[in-house]
């Protein structure tokens, strides 16, 4: 399904959040801080108003001035390396559609290969469901003739 979305006009200009969820955040933050994890921030591709805009490019700066790294998908640059169409891309306007849910994922499962030490667990029993599921959408895209989604398999 797509339901046509305007483009975003983008915006690099930051309005502190709300106070109780600048708390909540700072919460996170020091969760995180005391995990032996490494911890990524993404802030996934949507249909965004400019005063979301503003908050969610101040609460990801505060992410990274606590050292923990941020994939802003909402950017001119991230539209364009997803090649990311808010007119055939999208759900609605929060949620992307099966097009640009496949760029998206298909762009962040790339960088965490890139970036990240991560187990393949790929006919592991304990994943299994993991790979029916996986199995299950390539074929129902085989029997929609998707040949568009067929590459990300």
């Amino acid at each position: 399904r797509t339901v046509a979305q305007e483009k975003p006009v983008v915006t690099q200009e930051q309005t502190p959040i709300p106070e109780a969820n600048e708390k909540i955040l700072n919460d996170l933050l020091d969760y995180c801080d005391g995990l032996d994890q490494k911890v990524l921030f993404v802030a996934s591709p949507y249909d965004i108003d400019t005063a979301r805009q503003e908050q969610t490019n101040y609460a990801l700066a505060k992410i990274e001035e606590r050292g923990y790294p941020v994939i802003n998908f909402n950017t001119e640059e991230m539209y364009a390396a997803l090649d990311f169409n808010f007119g055939t891309d999208m759900y609605n306007p929060g949620h992307a559609n099966l097009v640009g849910a496949m760029k998206y994922t298909h762009y962040l499962a790339d960088y965490l290969k890139e970036n990240y030490s991560l187990q393949d667990h790929r006919g592991d029993e304990a994943y299994q469901s993991w790979d029916q599921s996986y199995l299950d959408l390539k074929e129902r895209v085989k029997e929609k003739n998707e040949a568009f989604y067929l590459q990300y398999f």
